[in-house]
């Protein structure tokens, strides 16, 4: 029985099982479903499908492989759970403080840039990029499937066919810290942040962000505030982060009141000091446009 229960928690999680109140998989029925508060931390590696295209299927694996037994054990660390592995996508759940995903988040970042010295300096690879959103609220954890038993007789299905079960989470919470995830592509930080998270953040926390923007979340009723945390960059970048503050958030204060002229000539001012700040980059050409558009003729 001990032997099966371990094998069982390499799939699903032990504490997954005990949210639902149940301590062995045999004790879960199909339909079990619970509402909790968690932070969900969502990462995948950027462009990994065109990497992925380059590599044999076994170089696949053992790539991702090696990938992840660096990264998870750094969101256990943090009494994170891992939901499930989504092709190169890890899903994680932190039922404590967001500031725990946080923090997780912060030092998955950090073994990225060692991972990538390892990989670059001594098998000559190419360095990869990450992107990880963090939302936190309620979500619905749960189980999914097929109960044969359940099916009506009438329907024949075929003796082959068995049961599948699998756990689940859904909501808004999931879908906001995914869209979050996606966004990193846009704006060039690496771990962004709902305000909702930040908002539990510790001070000393806070002082390695900035905000971002807002997004539109269909069905809500107002649009999320949400922030990059930009402590696990490199020291140098994360230097000059620190270092121009004050002026990211003076050109980020005239770009939000529509002043796109003078938002545009303080970005162009902070290129010259953060030359290797993506988000600088994204508000200049944003600003660009903006200035363009409004110059054109109604």
């Amino acid at each position: 029985k001990r032997e099966i229960t371990e094998s069982v928690a390499r799939f699903v999680p032990t504490e997954f099982l005990n949210y639902l109140g149940a301590t062995d998989i045999r004790q879960v029925e199909f339909g079990t479903a619970v509402e909790h508060d968690f932070t969900v931390l969502f990462t995948d590696i950027r462009s990994f499908t065109t990497m992925s295209e380059q590599m044999s299927v076994e170089d696949n694996f053992r790539f991702l492989n090696s990938y992840l037994k660096r990264m998870v054990p750094l969101i256990h660390r943090y009494d994170g759970i891992i939901d499930k592995f989504i092709g190169d996508a890890i899903l994680a759940l932190f039922a404590g403080s967001p500031t725990d995903a946080v923090r997780a988040a912060i030092e998955l970042r950090k073994e990225l840039i060692r991972y990538n010295n390892y990989r670059v300096n001594t098998q000559g690879y190419q360095p990869i990029q990450t992107g990880t959103g963090l939302h936190t609220g309620k979500l619905m954890l749960g189980t999914v499937g097929f109960d044969k038993k359940a099916i009506k007789e009438s329907l024949n299905v075929p003796e082959i066919v068995r049961d599948r079960l699998d756990t689940t989470v859904i909501g808004d919470t999931v879908n906001v810290a995914a869209r979050l995830q996606d966004l990193t592509k846009v704006y060039g930080g690496t771990v962004l942040i709902s305000e909702s998270v930040y908002n539990e953040l510790t001070e000393d926390l806070q002082v390695a962000t900035r905000e971002i923007d807002r997004i539109r979340v269909r069905g809500k009723e107002r649009d999320i505030k949400f922030y990059e945390v930009f402590e696990g960059d490199p020291d140098e970048l994360r230097e000059q982060k620190l270092l121009n503050l004050a002026s990211y958030i003076l050109a980020r204060n005239l770009f939000k009141t529509g002043e796109y002229g003078g938002a545009l000539e303080e970005f162009r001012n902070l290129k010259k000091k953060a030359p290797d700040d993506p988000l600088v980059d994204y508000y200049i050409e944003r600003s660009r446009k903006l200035i363009e558009m409004q110059a054109r003729p109604a």
